[in-house]
């Protein structure tokens, strides 16, 4: 036992890229204890085994060498590499689900949700118990506490995933800030992959995603300004050659202040004859805006003018 005890530290401390001297600091050993464990003339009492166990966040089984977590150092790392390239596609999955949660709220989170499926079986029973803890009005402390107690039978690599899936339905359900969220997700795997991590998660279209995302989510139940705000309401049923004709005719700020006044249905037809980058234009101005009912009123007249021009126009044309 002695023997795979050095092994197994000297393992994990390699993974981890530490020298003997910074494990010692992190565990509160001297040096020169580190090094007796590595070449068996010692081993660590079940305090300091246990300490070490969590430190490098496997059980004390594993630390025991009553497990097949490590045949050679070389594997070690290899599927740590492996997993956490694995569970960095999981990050991105949750990082999703949480924009999802923060626009929509109970029975449409839960319909949400439910239209997903992902490839791994963890993340599914994850999310699934989220909706029935919903549904039973669960907090997410105790839906953290459960999940975490599922962990607590599955092999280390798994282990180590679902502890990090729980974590990330615990964000969800707090309502965490997202940079919070992402750098508790990052955490799990490891300071090495911190930048692949930012890197895929900030990837061109996987923001865009995320951002049409928002601005849909954030937006269908909008209502109408006013009462009088409703001018542009018959639009939900015109074209989208119409629309497009329109939207080359009106400045931004017009259409900002417009769609300010109008329902959801009427600005997702709106939205869905712009380009991607425009979206985003306009929904940062949509958050930004500062008008009055007035500013509306006149910007949905500026609209309803160019439409009547364009058909008359195309009427002519016929």
């Amino acid at each position: 036992m002695k023997m795979e005890i050095g092994n197994i530290i000297y393992g994990l401390r390699k993974s981890k890229k530490l020298t003997q001297e910074q494990l010692a600091i992190e565990i509160g050993v001297s040096t020169a204890a580190v090094s007796k464990w590595e070449t068996d003339n010692s081993i660590p009492d079940i305090a300091i085994l246990c300490s070490l166990a969590d430190f490098f966040e496997v059980s004390v089984d594993d630390m025991l060498g009553r497990t097949d977590m490590m045949e050679s150092h070389g594997k070690i790392r290899a599927q740590s590499y492996d997993e956490k390239v694995a569970m960095l596609d999981i990050a991105r999955y949750l990082l999703e689900l949480k924009t999802v949660s923060e626009f929509l709220k109970g029975d449409e989170l839960q319909r949400e949700i439910i239209k997903k499926h992902y490839e791994d079986q963890h993340l599914n029973f994850a999310v699934e118990f989220m909706i029935k803890a919903y549904q039973m009005k669960l907090d997410s402390d105790e839906v953290y506490e459960i999940l975490m107690n599922y962990s607590k039978n599955l092999n280390r690599n798994e282990n180590i995933k679902f502890r990090m899936i729980a974590k990330g339905i615990y964000c969800i359900m707090e309502k965490k800030s997202a940079y919070y969220t992402e750098e508790v997700l990052c955490s799990y795997l490891g300071y090495d992959m911190r930048k692949m991590f930012y890197e895929c998660c900030k990837d061109e279209r996987y923001e865009t995603l995320i951002t049409k995302q928002e601005i849909r989510y954030k937006y269908m139940k909008q209502t109408c300004y006013s009462k009088n705000t409703d001018l542009l309401e018959f639009f939900v049923k015109i074209e989208n050659r119409m629309i497009q004709l329109i939207l080359r005719n009106l400045d931004q700020d017009t259409l900002v202040n417009a769609l300010k006044g109008v329902s959801g249905d009427v600005l997702l037809r709106f939205m869905d004859n712009l380009s991607e980058k425009m979206i985003f234009y306009i929904a940062k101005d949509l958050e930004l805006w500062n008008g009055t009912e007035a500013d509306i009123l006149e910007a949905e007249r500026n609209v309803l003018q160019i439409y009547q021009r364009i058909n008359s126009s195309l009427a002519e044309e016929k």
